[in-house]
């Protein structure tokens, strides 16, 4: 465990191939390690059943790999993506940490992980309908973000005011755009072929919606030339937003239109 700590205080980029290897190992097993210990907790804590944590279990096992694969191609990865980015200036004495298109590549490895939890929730408060939803629309967030990895390469020095385009706040909001939009329009999709409650028309048009939004989230660089302010810096970004807020709030309106209208 000692040297996990040791590893996140350093900048895997500048760690010997031999010992990053190592490091890897030790990371998949952690990994399991949690997993194992998730299993326990939510057996009792929500008392799901076995099944549906085993689904969980092995989610988290293939989360766990993929995350030790990405440090041990790292070589691979530096060439591709490149790793390393020296403008930080956020911790006064320290320049140096993970490049933005580096960090997408390890959020894109959590894909399987979420889509199977959404799915597990979705089955067992919901039904299979629910479930299936989920388990399309969670991993859209994470394949749009690394689709449009480019625009988030660092090109600015990182302060406290201005922090470019940082992959977890547009992260955070494609995965709420994905529960409040992209589930529910594709949910109205399937009630629709299968049961011909809603229209099928509207029901795609509600899903085309919700994935042109969540294209626009994932896309900072598109709003950043629509609007005049500058995204790329903090109070921009709050600006920008709340422009995206309200496409979700739109998104979710618009569920709650079908269930009282159709």
């Amino acid at each position: 465990m000692k040297n996990i700590f040791r590893f996140a205080f350093r900048r895997w980029d500048k760690i010997p191939n031999d010992e990053l290897k190592g490091y890897s190992i030790y990371i998949f097993l952690v990994g399991l390690l949690i997993g194992c210990l998730l299993f326990g907790l939510m057996k009792v804590l929500f008392k799901w059943s076995f099944n549906e944590l085993i689904m969980i279990l092995l989610a988290n096992s293939v989360f766990s790999f993929l995350f030790s694969m990405v440090i041990y191609k790292r070589e691979w990865i530096d060439e591709k993506y490149g790793l390393g980015y020296d403008g930080y200036y956020i911790v006064p004495g320290r320049n140096e940490g993970m490049s933005y298109k580096a960090a997408i590549v390890l959020i894109t490895t959590a894909a399987p992980l979420f889509s199977i939890l959404f799915f597990v929730m979705g089955l067992h408060y919901g039904n299979m309908i629910v479930a299936t939803a989920f388990l399309i629309a969670m991993p859209i967030p994470f394949i749009l973000m690394f689709l449009r990895i480019d625009a988030y390469e660092n090109k600015i020095i990182v302060t406290p005011k201005q922090l470019d385009y940082c992959p977890p706040f547009y992260f955070v909001l494609g995965q709420l755009n994905a529960m409040a939009g992209l589930e529910f329009s594709i949910r109205t999709i399937l009630i629709s072929l299968i049961y011909g409650t809603y229209p099928l028309i509207w029901a795609v048009l509600y899903f085309l919606f919700s994935f042109l939004t969540q294209i626009f989230i994932a896309s900072p660089d598109i709003l950043d030339n629509m609007i005049s302010v500058n995204l790329r810096t903090v109070q921009g970004y709050k600006k920008g937003s709340v422009i995206y807020l309200i496409l979700i709030f739109i998104g979710y309106g618009i569920f709650l239109i079908f269930q009282n209208i159709f």
